[in-house]
């Protein structure tokens, strides 16, 4: 580890930094792109699922209760006018929510259901003409309902085969949209590991870098420094050994610590050399 350069040890930490932003921005457009299959999904939901269950209670209610068949039999039973033009009414409204509903698309047990049902319906919208042609002949209500008997099972059957299938599709619609928010709650997830990891890694390293790798060798190379300055030529110089900055900064401490020895020495045999001048002055 020792041989590794400031600048090699620097570049690996920029290298996580850059990883993390790449893994942070993936986070970013994988969450954008479940959020967008899980928008499809609702979307497709109100556009289909939604309308046709809308097309369907206005078919149940057009035929249902204050509906068509209702109002038939209260005009077979009391054969006033008023009622004809309610069931008129309510054939047309049947037949324009059931063309409604086949145009958002259908499958082909949807198809099967609505041409049962507009059939039943289209019978009801000949029996009215039929009932109030007899009724003006004085038939009596038993034999108008005789001549005019329309099986409602076939148009029940129908209505219960297209809520069948919408709460089929309801559930299939539900389960993509949970399963798009599971896959974004997963990736997600693990999006945070790997990011707690890698911050770790770098919180890591940053702190080796700083406390040992960094600042312990400085802090002996201060000392060394200072020593120097003060003129101990005695004193080790630390990191010699390595092959990086630090070791290069050692090196050129060592290069001038000789330089000081050798000053301090040649000082000295100045000084000896003056000293024996004197001397041999003296003596003559």
């Amino acid at each position: 580890m020792t041989n590794l350069t400031i600048r090699t040890l620097g570049v690996g930490l920029a290298s996580i930094l850059a990883v993390l932003t790449v893994v942070t921005a993936l986070t970013a457009v994988l969450i954008i792109e479940g959020v967008g299959y899980v928008e499809d999904g609702w979307r497709d939901f109100e556009a289909n699922v939604a309308q046709k269950n809308a097309e369907l209670e206005d078919m149940t209610r057009a035929i249902g209760f204050g509906g068509m068949i209702h109002h038939f039999k209260d005009y077979v039973l009391r054969m006033d006018e008023p009622r004809i033009a309610r069931v008129d009414a309510a054939v047309e409204e049947a037949l324009a929510a059931t063309d409604r509903y086949e145009a958002l698309g259908v499958s082909a047990a949807e198809a099967e259901a609505l041409e049962d049902f507009r059939a039943v319906v289209l019978e009801y919208g000949l029996a009215i003409g039929v009932a109030r042609d007899m009724a003006a002949q004085g038939s009596t209500a038993e034999e108008i309902d005789r001549a005019v008997k329309i099986d409602d099972g076939p148009a029940l059957d129908a209505l219960a085969v297209l809520k069948g299938g919408l709460d089929g599709g309801l559930a299939t619609t539900g389960a993509a949209v949970t399963g798009a928010v599971e896959k974004v709650e997963f990736i997600a997830e693990w999006i945070v590991v790997v990011v707690v990891v890698l911050l770790a890694v770098l919180a890591g390293a940053a702190l080796w870098f700083t406390r040992i790798r960094l600042g312990r060798p400085l802090v002996a190379m201060e000392r060394t420094m200072t020593s120097l300055a003060e003129g101990d030529i005695t004193v080790d110089i630390p990191a010699l050994d390595r092959r990086d900055e630090i070791g290069a900064m050692a090196r050129a401490m060592s290069v001038f610590k000789q330089n000081k020895i050798d000053a301090d020495k040649a000082v000295a045999d100045r000084e000896k050399e003056a000293v024996e001048k004197a001397r041999r002055a003296e003596t003559i």
